[in-house]
Protein backbone atom coordinates (compact mmCIF):
# COMPACT_ATOMS: atom_id res chain seq x y z
CA UNK A 1 0.00 0.00 0.00
CA UNK A 2 3.00 2.93 1.19
CA UNK A 3 4.87 1.51 -1.78
CA UNK A 4 2.07 1.95 -4.49
CA UNK A 5 1.02 5.39 -3.02
CA UNK A 6 4.43 6.62 -2.97
CA UNK A 7 5.60 5.63 -6.15
CA UNK A 8 2.49 7.22 -7.49
CA UNK A 9 3.28 10.52 -5.33
CA UNK A 10 7.25 10.42 -6.72
CA UNK A 11 6.05 9.30 -10.04
CA UNK A 12 3.89 11.93 -12.01
CA UNK A 13 1.15 10.64 -13.68
CA UNK A 14 1.62 12.28 -17.14
CA UNK A 15 4.57 9.99 -17.41
CA UNK A 16 2.75 7.34 -19.21
CA UNK A 17 5.72 4.94 -20.36
CA UNK A 18 9.16 4.38 -19.31
CA UNK A 19 10.34 4.80 -22.73
CA UNK A 20 9.17 8.36 -21.83
CA UNK A 21 12.17 8.40 -19.26
CA UNK A 22 14.65 8.09 -22.68
CA UNK A 23 13.25 10.71 -25.19
CA UNK A 24 15.78 13.20 -26.25
CA UNK A 25 13.88 16.14 -27.63
CA UNK A 26 15.27 18.25 -30.12
CA UNK A 27 13.28 21.67 -30.26
CA UNK A 28 13.84 23.92 -32.93
CA UNK A 29 12.32 27.52 -33.14
CA UNK A 30 10.23 28.63 -36.14
CA UNK A 31 9.49 32.35 -34.74
CA UNK A 32 10.85 33.45 -31.84
CA UNK A 33 8.26 36.54 -31.98
CA UNK A 34 5.77 34.93 -31.79
CA UNK A 35 7.22 32.56 -29.31
CA UNK A 36 5.74 29.01 -31.85
CA UNK A 37 8.03 26.05 -31.28
CA UNK A 38 8.19 23.47 -33.70
CA UNK A 39 10.67 21.30 -35.87
CA UNK A 40 11.31 22.99 -38.86
CA UNK A 41 15.17 24.20 -38.59
CA UNK A 42 16.11 27.87 -37.03
CA UNK A 43 15.56 30.84 -38.97
CA UNK A 44 18.63 32.52 -38.04
CA UNK A 45 21.84 31.87 -40.41
CA UNK A 46 23.39 29.95 -38.04
CA UNK A 47 26.17 27.58 -39.39
CA UNK A 48 25.30 23.85 -39.44
CA UNK A 49 28.24 23.39 -37.07
CA UNK A 50 26.80 25.27 -34.49
CA UNK A 51 23.09 23.65 -34.82
CA UNK A 52 24.72 20.38 -34.93
CA UNK A 53 26.37 21.28 -31.73
CA UNK A 54 23.46 22.30 -30.21
CA UNK A 55 21.34 19.62 -31.01
CA UNK A 56 23.82 17.39 -29.87
CA UNK A 57 24.04 19.50 -26.36
CA UNK A 58 20.33 19.44 -26.51
CA UNK A 59 20.30 15.59 -26.65
CA UNK A 60 23.32 15.09 -24.15
CA UNK A 61 21.20 17.56 -21.65
CA UNK A 62 17.72 15.98 -22.06
CA UNK A 63 19.34 12.40 -21.65
CA UNK A 64 20.74 13.69 -18.46
CA UNK A 65 17.32 14.66 -17.08
CA UNK A 66 16.43 11.45 -17.47
CA UNK A 67 18.92 9.76 -15.88
CA UNK A 68 18.18 12.10 -12.93
CA UNK A 69 14.66 11.11 -13.13
CA UNK A 70 15.22 7.33 -13.72
CA UNK A 71 18.12 7.11 -10.76
CA UNK A 72 16.06 9.41 -8.43
CA UNK A 73 12.49 7.03 -8.94
CA UNK A 74 14.96 4.23 -7.61
CA UNK A 75 16.17 5.54 -4.77
CA UNK A 76 12.87 6.66 -3.81
CA UNK A 77 11.84 3.75 -4.60
CA UNK A 78 13.79 1.72 -2.64
CA UNK A 79 13.35 3.97 0.38
CA UNK A 80 9.64 3.74 -0.34
CA UNK A 81 10.07 -0.15 -0.12
CA UNK A 82 12.32 -0.26 2.87
CA UNK A 83 9.38 2.01 4.80
CA UNK A 84 6.77 -0.70 3.61
CA UNK A 85 8.84 -3.19 4.84
CA UNK A 86 9.26 -1.91 8.28
CA UNK A 87 5.30 -1.13 8.81
CA UNK A 88 4.37 -5.09 7.80
CA UNK A 89 7.39 -6.32 10.54
CA UNK A 90 5.90 -4.01 12.77
CA UNK A 91 2.17 -4.79 11.74
CA UNK A 92 3.10 -8.22 12.43
CA UNK A 93 4.49 -7.44 16.11
CA UNK A 94 1.19 -5.27 16.83
CA UNK A 95 -1.23 -7.57 15.85
CA UNK A 96 0.59 -10.20 18.03
CA UNK A 97 0.53 -7.84 21.41
CA UNK A 98 -2.61 -6.98 20.98
CA UNK A 99 -6.06 -7.56 19.35
CA UNK A 100 -8.35 -4.75 20.49
CA UNK A 101 -11.42 -5.58 17.95
CA UNK A 102 -11.12 -9.54 19.43
CA UNK A 103 -14.55 -8.69 21.21
CA UNK A 104 -16.51 -7.60 18.09
CA UNK A 105 -14.99 -10.73 15.99
CA UNK A 106 -15.26 -13.64 18.37
CA UNK A 107 -17.95 -12.28 20.90
CA UNK A 108 -16.99 -13.53 24.18
CA UNK A 109 -14.84 -16.43 23.36
CA UNK A 110 -12.38 -17.82 25.74
CA UNK A 111 -9.01 -19.12 25.13
CA UNK A 112 -6.49 -17.61 22.66
CA UNK A 113 -7.84 -15.13 19.84
CA UNK A 114 -8.65 -17.07 16.84
CA UNK A 115 -6.27 -17.34 14.30
CA UNK A 116 -8.37 -15.57 11.40
CA UNK A 117 -8.67 -12.80 13.87
CA UNK A 118 -5.04 -12.14 14.61
CA UNK A 119 -5.11 -12.24 10.58
CA UNK A 120 -7.54 -9.35 10.13
CA UNK A 121 -5.45 -7.39 12.95
CA UNK A 122 -2.53 -7.92 10.85
CA UNK A 123 -3.72 -6.58 7.59
CA UNK A 124 -6.01 -3.43 9.88
CA UNK A 125 -2.38 -2.62 11.31
CA UNK A 126 -0.47 -2.47 8.20
CA UNK A 127 -3.54 -0.25 6.66
CA UNK A 128 -3.28 1.91 9.61
CA UNK A 129 0.32 2.21 9.68
CA UNK A 130 0.17 3.51 5.82
CA UNK A 131 -2.76 6.14 6.47
CA UNK A 132 -0.55 7.29 9.03
CA UNK A 133 2.52 8.07 6.98
CA UNK A 134 0.51 9.47 3.81
CA UNK A 135 -1.20 11.69 6.04
CA UNK A 136 2.20 12.93 7.88
CA UNK A 137 3.86 13.64 4.97
CA UNK A 138 1.32 15.20 3.37
CA UNK A 139 0.98 17.30 5.99
CA UNK A 140 4.84 18.00 7.27
CA UNK A 141 6.50 17.01 3.60
CA UNK A 142 9.77 14.99 4.14
CA UNK A 143 10.69 15.45 7.58
CA UNK A 144 7.22 13.89 8.45
CA UNK A 145 8.20 10.90 6.42
CA UNK A 146 11.88 11.16 8.17
CA UNK A 147 10.30 10.70 11.82
CA UNK A 148 7.93 8.55 10.82
CA UNK A 149 10.52 6.10 9.46
CA UNK A 150 12.34 6.34 12.39
CA UNK A 151 9.49 5.81 14.62
CA UNK A 152 8.94 2.82 12.97
CA UNK A 153 12.34 1.48 12.89
CA UNK A 154 13.16 1.82 16.75
CA UNK A 155 9.36 0.86 17.32
CA UNK A 156 10.87 -2.43 15.42
CA UNK A 157 13.74 -2.72 17.16
CA UNK A 158 12.50 -2.19 20.79
CA UNK A 159 9.62 -4.62 20.02
CA UNK A 160 11.98 -6.86 18.38
CA UNK A 161 14.38 -7.06 22.10
CA UNK A 162 10.39 -7.70 23.62
CA UNK A 163 9.78 -10.59 21.45
CA UNK A 164 12.73 -12.26 22.00
CA UNK A 165 12.66 -12.06 25.81
CA UNK A 166 9.24 -13.08 26.18
CA UNK A 167 9.65 -16.11 23.75
CA UNK A 168 12.95 -17.12 26.53
CA UNK A 169 10.64 -16.42 29.43
CA UNK A 170 7.68 -18.80 27.56
CA UNK A 171 10.47 -21.60 26.08
CA UNK A 172 12.09 -21.72 30.13
CA UNK A 173 8.24 -21.90 31.42
CA UNK A 174 7.47 -24.44 28.77
CA UNK A 175 10.62 -27.10 29.17
CA UNK A 176 9.40 -27.41 33.46
CA UNK A 177 12.51 -25.89 34.59
CA UNK A 178 12.30 -25.20 38.77
CA UNK A 179 12.62 -22.02 39.97
CA UNK A 180 16.38 -21.37 41.12
CA UNK A 181 15.14 -20.97 44.85
CA UNK A 182 13.73 -24.66 44.50
CA UNK A 183 16.56 -26.57 42.79
CA UNK A 184 16.89 -29.47 44.87
CA UNK A 185 20.29 -30.10 43.77
CA UNK A 186 21.04 -26.88 45.80
CA UNK A 187 23.07 -27.74 49.45
CA UNK A 188 21.23 -26.27 52.53
CA UNK A 189 22.63 -26.22 55.73
CA UNK A 190 23.06 -29.35 57.95
CA UNK A 191 20.43 -28.71 60.04
CA UNK A 192 17.54 -28.23 57.51
CA UNK A 193 15.77 -31.34 56.85
CA UNK A 194 15.20 -32.87 53.85
CA UNK A 195 12.93 -31.97 51.23
CA UNK A 196 10.92 -34.93 49.77
CA UNK A 197 11.43 -34.83 46.21
CA UNK A 198 7.72 -35.91 45.69
CA UNK A 199 6.82 -31.46 46.87
CA UNK A 200 8.16 -30.90 43.32
CA UNK A 201 6.26 -33.02 41.49
CA UNK A 202 6.75 -33.79 38.19
CA UNK A 203 7.42 -30.80 35.36
CA UNK A 204 3.45 -29.78 34.39
CA UNK A 205 2.37 -30.47 30.73
CA UNK A 206 2.59 -28.14 27.98
CA UNK A 207 -1.25 -28.65 27.88
CA UNK A 208 -1.55 -27.81 31.09
CA UNK A 209 0.29 -24.15 30.72
CA UNK A 210 -1.23 -23.51 27.13
CA UNK A 211 -4.54 -24.73 25.34
CA UNK A 212 -3.49 -27.14 21.97
CA UNK A 213 -2.73 -24.90 18.62
CA UNK A 214 -4.14 -26.47 15.56
CA UNK A 215 -2.01 -26.07 12.48
CA UNK A 216 -3.47 -22.79 11.56
CA UNK A 217 -3.12 -21.76 15.28
CA UNK A 218 0.83 -22.46 15.15
CA UNK A 219 1.00 -20.13 12.16
CA UNK A 220 -0.88 -16.92 13.86
CA UNK A 221 -0.87 -16.60 17.15
CA UNK A 222 -1.50 -13.64 19.93
CA UNK A 223 -0.08 -12.85 23.31
CA UNK A 224 0.23 -15.01 26.02
CA UNK A 225 0.81 -17.35 23.21
CA UNK A 226 4.55 -17.39 21.56
CA UNK A 227 4.34 -15.38 18.65
CA UNK A 228 3.95 -18.49 15.24
CA UNK A 229 5.53 -20.07 13.48
CA UNK A 230 4.53 -18.21 10.33
CA UNK A 231 4.54 -14.57 11.73
CA UNK A 232 8.36 -15.36 12.98
CA UNK A 233 9.19 -15.97 9.46
CA UNK A 234 7.12 -13.17 7.93
CA UNK A 235 8.41 -11.18 10.55
CA UNK A 236 12.50 -12.10 9.45
CA UNK A 237 11.46 -11.98 5.88
CA UNK A 238 10.34 -8.43 6.35
CA UNK A 239 13.23 -7.28 8.54
CA UNK A 240 15.81 -8.70 6.08
CA UNK A 241 13.82 -7.11 2.87
CA UNK A 242 14.07 -3.87 4.91
CA UNK A 243 18.00 -4.09 5.42
CA UNK A 244 17.99 -5.17 1.48
CA UNK A 245 16.37 -2.51 0.23
CA UNK A 246 18.00 0.44 2.22
CA UNK A 247 21.26 -1.10 1.35
CA UNK A 248 20.48 -1.00 -2.25
CA UNK A 249 19.23 2.54 -2.11
CA UNK A 250 22.37 3.59 -0.57
CA UNK A 251 24.68 1.72 -2.81
CA UNK A 252 22.59 3.07 -6.02
CA UNK A 253 23.29 7.07 -4.28
CA UNK A 254 26.96 6.22 -3.77
CA UNK A 255 27.49 4.23 -7.29
CA UNK A 256 25.10 6.63 -9.53
CA UNK A 257 27.04 9.52 -11.51
CA UNK A 258 25.33 12.38 -12.95
CA UNK A 259 26.74 13.60 -16.33
CA UNK A 260 28.10 16.56 -16.78
CA UNK A 261 25.81 19.18 -17.58
CA UNK A 262 26.75 21.01 -20.99
CA UNK A 263 25.95 24.79 -22.11
CA UNK A 264 27.91 26.05 -25.59
CA UNK A 265 30.28 28.79 -25.12
CA UNK A 266 29.70 31.20 -27.97
CA UNK A 267 32.93 32.98 -27.92
CA UNK A 268 35.03 30.10 -28.24
CA UNK A 269 32.48 27.76 -30.77
CA UNK A 270 32.57 24.91 -28.05
CA UNK A 271 30.79 22.85 -25.53
CA UNK A 272 31.08 24.21 -22.19
CA UNK A 273 30.94 21.69 -19.07
CA UNK A 274 29.71 23.00 -16.08
CA UNK A 275 31.27 21.41 -13.30
CA UNK A 276 29.46 20.05 -10.16
CA UNK A 277 30.30 18.29 -7.52
CA UNK A 278 29.26 14.73 -7.75
CA UNK A 279 27.51 14.95 -4.02
CA UNK A 280 25.71 18.16 -4.63
CA UNK A 281 24.62 16.81 -8.56
CA UNK A 282 22.90 14.31 -6.75
CA UNK A 283 21.03 15.82 -3.61
CA UNK A 284 20.01 18.55 -7.00
CA UNK A 285 18.74 15.79 -8.79
CA UNK A 286 16.69 13.90 -5.92
CA UNK A 287 15.18 17.43 -4.98
CA UNK A 288 14.62 19.01 -8.91
CA UNK A 289 14.28 16.38 -11.44
CA UNK A 290 10.45 15.55 -10.98
CA UNK A 291 8.14 18.65 -11.82
CA UNK A 292 6.77 20.17 -7.91
CA UNK A 293 8.68 17.56 -5.98
CA UNK A 294 10.47 19.94 -3.65
CA UNK A 295 7.61 21.70 -3.31
CA UNK A 296 5.38 18.62 -2.55
CA UNK A 297 7.90 17.62 0.11
CA UNK A 298 7.96 21.16 1.82
CA UNK A 299 11.37 21.51 0.65
CA UNK A 300 11.38 25.15 0.82
CA UNK A 301 11.22 24.54 4.75
CA UNK A 302 14.92 23.11 4.59
CA UNK A 303 16.33 25.74 1.95
CA UNK A 304 15.59 28.47 3.91
CA UNK A 305 17.06 27.09 7.33
CA UNK A 306 20.28 26.08 4.89
CA UNK A 307 19.92 29.79 3.44
CA UNK A 308 20.14 30.80 6.89
CA UNK A 309 22.86 28.55 8.19
CA UNK A 310 25.03 29.34 5.61
CA UNK A 311 24.62 33.31 6.27
CA UNK A 312 26.02 32.33 9.36
CA UNK A 313 28.67 29.66 8.68
CA UNK A 314 30.13 31.52 5.50
CA UNK A 315 30.64 34.47 7.18
CA UNK A 316 32.94 33.29 9.80
CA UNK A 317 36.87 33.81 10.06
CA UNK A 318 39.17 31.32 8.78
CA UNK A 319 42.31 30.62 10.61
CA UNK A 320 45.24 30.84 8.29
CA UNK A 321 45.66 26.56 9.04
CA UNK A 322 41.95 25.81 7.65
CA UNK A 323 41.51 27.87 4.56
CA UNK A 324 43.70 25.04 2.59
CA UNK A 325 41.00 23.16 3.48
CA UNK A 326 37.79 25.03 3.65
CA UNK A 327 38.73 27.55 0.42
CA UNK A 328 41.12 25.77 -1.56
CA UNK A 329 39.74 21.62 -0.95
CA UNK A 330 36.03 22.22 -0.74
CA UNK A 331 35.45 25.32 -3.15
CA UNK A 332 38.51 26.48 -5.72
CA UNK A 333 39.14 22.87 -6.84
CA UNK A 334 35.64 21.36 -6.96
CA UNK A 335 34.31 24.07 -8.88
CA UNK A 336 37.73 24.36 -10.87
CA UNK A 337 37.70 28.19 -9.97
CA UNK A 338 40.41 30.42 -11.98
CA UNK A 339 42.08 32.48 -9.19
CA UNK A 340 44.57 33.60 -12.05
CA UNK A 341 41.88 36.54 -12.59
CA UNK A 342 40.96 37.63 -9.33
CA UNK A 343 42.55 40.09 -7.02
CA UNK A 344 43.84 39.41 -4.79
CA UNK A 345 44.79 35.56 -6.36
CA UNK A 346 46.14 33.48 -3.34
CA UNK A 347 43.57 32.06 -1.21
CA UNK A 348 45.40 32.35 1.92
CA UNK A 349 44.43 36.07 2.00
CA UNK A 350 40.38 35.15 2.19
CA UNK A 351 39.19 35.32 5.61
CA UNK A 352 35.82 34.11 5.13
CA UNK A 353 34.29 31.79 2.23
CA UNK A 354 31.81 34.30 2.09
CA UNK A 355 34.95 36.62 0.84
CA UNK A 356 36.05 34.42 -1.80
CA UNK A 357 32.51 34.00 -3.91
CA UNK A 358 32.52 38.05 -3.65
CA UNK A 359 36.19 38.63 -4.84
CA UNK A 360 37.00 41.04 -7.56
CA UNK A 361 38.92 40.89 -10.63
CA UNK A 362 42.17 41.58 -11.53
CA UNK A 363 41.58 45.30 -12.97
CA UNK A 364 45.31 45.14 -14.79
CA UNK A 365 44.16 42.04 -17.02
CA UNK A 366 41.04 43.71 -18.64
CA UNK A 367 39.59 40.59 -18.81
CA UNK A 368 36.11 42.28 -19.20
CA UNK A 369 36.05 44.73 -21.95
CA UNK A 370 32.68 46.38 -22.67
CA UNK A 371 31.16 45.13 -26.04
CA UNK A 372 30.21 46.95 -28.94
CA UNK A 373 26.42 47.04 -27.78
CA UNK A 374 23.81 49.00 -26.12
CA UNK A 375 22.80 46.13 -23.20
CA UNK A 376 25.79 44.20 -22.52
CA UNK A 377 25.44 41.11 -20.31
CA UNK A 378 25.51 42.26 -16.12
CA UNK A 379 27.63 39.26 -14.96
CA UNK A 380 29.32 35.97 -16.19
CA UNK A 381 26.85 33.62 -16.85
CA UNK A 382 24.95 31.08 -18.87
CA UNK A 383 22.89 33.38 -20.42
CA UNK A 384 18.91 32.68 -22.65
CA UNK A 385 17.50 35.45 -24.27
CA UNK A 386 13.37 35.29 -25.28
CA UNK A 387 11.30 37.94 -27.37
CA UNK A 388 8.80 37.87 -24.29
CA UNK A 389 8.12 35.33 -20.95
CA UNK A 390 5.62 33.35 -23.52
CA UNK A 391 8.28 32.31 -25.07
CA UNK A 392 10.52 31.72 -22.09
CA UNK A 393 7.96 28.40 -21.17
CA UNK A 394 10.44 26.14 -23.61
CA UNK A 395 13.36 26.53 -20.90
CA UNK A 396 10.74 26.88 -17.01
CA UNK A 397 9.11 23.79 -18.88
CA UNK A 398 5.54 23.85 -16.84
CA UNK A 399 6.07 27.21 -15.09
CA UNK A 400 4.27 30.61 -16.03
CA UNK A 401 5.50 33.77 -14.88
CA UNK A 402 4.04 36.84 -15.08
CA UNK A 403 6.29 40.32 -15.39
CA UNK A 404 4.02 41.57 -12.70
CA UNK A 405 4.85 38.33 -10.50
CA UNK A 406 8.57 38.98 -11.55
CA UNK A 407 8.51 42.99 -10.03
CA UNK A 408 6.01 42.09 -6.99
CA UNK A 409 3.08 43.47 -8.33
CA UNK A 410 4.16 46.48 -9.07
CA UNK A 411 1.21 47.16 -11.48
CA UNK A 412 2.73 50.01 -13.23
CA UNK A 413 6.27 48.91 -14.21
CA UNK A 414 4.47 45.39 -15.56
CA UNK A 415 2.31 47.18 -17.99
CA UNK A 416 5.67 48.92 -19.62
CA UNK A 417 7.72 46.18 -19.74
CA UNK A 418 4.59 43.38 -20.54
CA UNK A 419 5.19 41.79 -24.14
CA UNK A 420 9.45 42.69 -23.97
CA UNK A 421 12.54 41.21 -24.17
CA UNK A 422 13.48 38.50 -21.45
CA UNK A 423 17.45 38.06 -20.63
CA UNK A 424 18.37 35.25 -18.18
CA UNK A 425 21.66 34.98 -16.74
CA UNK A 426 22.71 32.08 -14.51
CA UNK A 427 25.40 31.81 -12.12
CA UNK A 428 26.96 29.05 -10.33
CA UNK A 429 29.65 29.12 -7.04
CA UNK A 430 32.64 29.00 -9.68
CA UNK A 431 31.60 32.36 -11.08
CA UNK A 432 32.63 36.26 -10.82
CA UNK A 433 29.04 37.27 -8.85
CA UNK A 434 29.63 40.85 -9.13
CA UNK A 435 26.88 42.53 -11.17
CA UNK A 436 27.34 45.61 -13.56
CA UNK A 437 25.36 47.83 -15.42
CA UNK A 438 23.77 46.22 -18.35
CA UNK A 439 22.77 49.50 -19.53
CA UNK A 440 23.53 53.25 -19.09
CA UNK A 441 20.85 55.09 -17.59
CA UNK A 442 19.29 56.34 -14.71
CA UNK A 443 17.80 54.34 -11.37
CA UNK A 444 13.86 55.21 -11.20
CA UNK A 445 13.45 52.27 -9.04
CA UNK A 446 14.83 50.02 -6.22
CA UNK A 447 12.87 47.68 -4.62
CA UNK A 448 13.18 44.73 -2.67
CA UNK A 449 10.91 41.37 -2.59
CA UNK A 450 9.92 38.55 -0.37
CA UNK A 451 10.08 35.11 -1.51
CA UNK A 452 11.24 31.54 -1.63
CA UNK A 453 14.94 30.09 -1.95
CA UNK A 454 14.80 27.53 -4.04
CA UNK A 455 18.12 26.79 -6.00
CA UNK A 456 18.67 27.64 -9.84
CA UNK A 457 20.54 25.03 -10.94
CA UNK A 458 19.45 24.21 -15.02
CA UNK A 459 17.26 21.41 -12.96
CA UNK A 460 16.18 23.48 -10.26
CA UNK A 461 14.97 26.40 -13.10
CA UNK A 462 13.29 24.00 -14.82
CA UNK A 463 11.04 21.94 -11.88
CA UNK A 464 8.29 23.48 -12.00
CA UNK A 465 8.87 25.13 -8.56
CA UNK A 466 9.09 28.75 -9.31
CA UNK A 467 12.26 29.43 -8.41
CA UNK A 468 12.14 32.44 -10.38
CA UNK A 469 10.08 34.21 -7.71
CA UNK A 470 12.88 33.62 -4.85
CA UNK A 471 13.74 36.48 -2.85
CA UNK A 472 15.01 39.33 -5.01
CA UNK A 473 16.16 42.64 -5.58
CA UNK A 474 15.09 45.51 -8.64
CA UNK A 475 16.72 47.92 -9.75
CA UNK A 476 14.96 49.77 -12.70
CA UNK A 477 16.51 52.25 -15.33
CA UNK A 478 15.19 54.37 -17.57
CA UNK A 479 17.30 54.38 -20.97
CA UNK A 480 18.46 57.80 -22.60
CA UNK A 481 16.74 57.13 -24.77
CA UNK A 482 13.38 56.60 -22.49
CA UNK A 483 13.05 53.42 -22.25
CA UNK A 484 12.36 50.77 -19.50
CA UNK A 485 14.83 48.58 -18.25
CA UNK A 486 14.47 45.96 -15.44
CA UNK A 487 17.32 44.29 -13.37
CA UNK A 488 16.90 41.84 -11.69
CA UNK A 489 18.70 39.96 -8.44
CA UNK A 490 17.13 36.71 -8.24
CA UNK A 491 18.53 34.81 -4.85
CA UNK A 492 19.05 31.41 -4.56
CA UNK A 493 19.55 28.52 -1.44
CA UNK A 494 22.40 30.01 0.17
CA UNK A 495 21.60 33.18 -1.43
CA UNK A 496 19.32 35.65 0.98
CA UNK A 497 21.48 38.47 0.26
CA UNK A 498 22.51 41.09 -2.18
CA UNK A 499 24.61 44.45 -2.01
CA UNK A 500 24.17 47.36 -3.92
CA UNK A 501 27.00 49.20 -4.62
CA UNK A 502 27.02 52.77 -2.51
CA UNK A 503 25.87 55.05 -5.38
CA UNK A 504 22.89 53.15 -6.33
CA UNK A 505 20.03 55.28 -5.41
CA UNK A 506 16.97 56.31 -6.70
CA UNK A 507 17.70 59.30 -9.54
CA UNK A 508 21.77 58.51 -9.58
CA UNK A 509 23.42 57.84 -13.35
CA UNK A 510 24.52 54.65 -14.45
CA UNK A 511 26.99 54.17 -16.64
CA UNK A 512 27.56 51.37 -18.69
CA UNK A 513 29.83 48.40 -16.95
CA UNK A 514 29.96 49.97 -13.69
CA UNK A 515 29.57 47.51 -10.77
CA UNK A 516 26.05 47.30 -9.99
CA UNK A 517 26.13 45.05 -6.62
CA UNK A 518 27.19 41.51 -5.81
CA UNK A 519 25.64 38.53 -4.56
CA UNK A 520 26.86 37.20 -1.11
CA UNK A 521 27.80 33.66 -1.62
CA UNK A 522 27.05 30.57 -3.86
CA UNK A 523 24.91 30.29 -7.10
CA UNK A 524 22.35 33.29 -8.35
CA UNK A 525 20.24 34.34 -11.61
CA UNK A 526 20.19 37.72 -12.93
CA UNK A 527 17.19 38.87 -14.98
CA UNK A 528 16.71 41.61 -17.10
CA UNK A 529 12.99 42.84 -18.30
CA UNK A 530 13.47 45.25 -21.53
CA UNK A 531 10.37 47.58 -22.52
CA UNK A 532 8.60 46.18 -25.74
CA UNK A 533 9.68 47.41 -29.47
CA UNK A 534 13.19 48.55 -28.10
CA UNK A 535 14.86 45.91 -28.86
CA UNK A 536 16.61 46.42 -32.78
CA UNK A 537 18.63 43.21 -32.77
CA UNK A 538 19.70 40.71 -29.90
CA UNK A 539 23.29 38.50 -30.30
CA UNK A 540 22.22 35.58 -32.95
CA UNK A 541 23.83 32.63 -31.59
CA UNK A 542 22.43 33.31 -28.22
CA UNK A 543 18.99 33.55 -29.42
CA UNK A 544 19.58 30.29 -31.81
CA UNK A 545 20.45 28.18 -28.71
CA UNK A 546 18.21 29.99 -26.45
CA UNK A 547 15.43 27.93 -28.91
CA UNK A 548 16.55 24.24 -28.00
CA UNK A 549 16.85 25.34 -24.93
CA UNK A 550 20.83 25.78 -24.43
CA UNK A 551 22.55 27.90 -22.52
CA UNK A 552 24.87 30.04 -23.88
CA UNK A 553 27.98 30.75 -21.66
CA UNK A 554 29.33 34.54 -21.74
CA UNK A 555 31.55 36.93 -19.90
CA UNK A 556 30.58 39.75 -18.27
CA UNK A 557 29.77 43.17 -20.61
CA UNK A 558 30.01 40.79 -23.69
CA UNK A 559 27.45 42.58 -26.06
CA UNK A 560 23.38 41.01 -26.19
CA UNK A 561 21.63 43.06 -28.31
CA UNK A 562 21.55 46.72 -29.41
CA UNK A 563 18.42 49.24 -28.93
CA UNK A 564 16.61 51.50 -31.39
CA UNK A 565 15.69 54.79 -31.10
CA UNK A 566 12.68 55.78 -29.44
CA UNK A 567 11.16 57.49 -32.01
CA UNK A 568 12.27 54.36 -34.48
CA UNK A 569 10.67 52.09 -31.62
CA UNK A 570 9.72 49.07 -33.39
CA UNK A 571 6.83 46.39 -32.35
CA UNK A 572 8.19 43.64 -30.33
CA UNK A 573 7.61 40.88 -32.39
CA UNK A 574 10.92 42.96 -34.41
CA UNK A 575 13.00 39.93 -35.58
CA UNK A 576 16.85 39.35 -34.28
CA UNK A 577 19.75 40.43 -36.65
CA UNK A 578 20.55 38.00 -39.69
CA UNK A 579 24.27 36.89 -40.30
CA UNK A 580 25.35 34.97 -42.63
CA UNK A 581 28.05 32.46 -42.08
Amino acid sequence: IIFSIFFSYFLPLHIVSPTALFQMPAVHVTSLASGALAAPALPLSISPTVKSALEGIAAHNAARMSNSRLMSAVIYSLTALTLLCLACALALILAWLCVPLRGLIEGHRRGPAHPGTVQAHTVLYWVLLAAVVVVVTWLTGLMGWVIVTVVYLLACLLLMVYVGIRHCSTQRHHTGLPLPMEDPTVDKPPDSPPVPAQAFGPPPPASALAPPLTPLGRWWTSLPQRMGQGQGIMLGVFLVLAVVFAAAGTLTFFLWKVPDYQVWWGSRSAVRLEVVPQTEAKVLALMYSWGHLATSLRLGIYTKWFTNYCGIAYTVFLPHESRKKKLYDDWIVPYGIDMSICAPSDYMQYSTTNELFTRKLNASLHVRPLGAGDLLSPCDCRALAFPNLDSAKIWVKGDTYTVDELLGGDANLSAVLRGGWVFIGRLTPQDYHRIQVPVTGTVTQIRSIPGTYWGVSDEAVQSENKVFLNVRTVVVLQTPGGFTVAVIFVGATCIASVVLSPWVVVGATAQLGQELGYFQFGGSTMLVLVQPGTVAEVEPTLVGASGYPVETYILLNSAVANFTAKEEALPASVLVRQETD
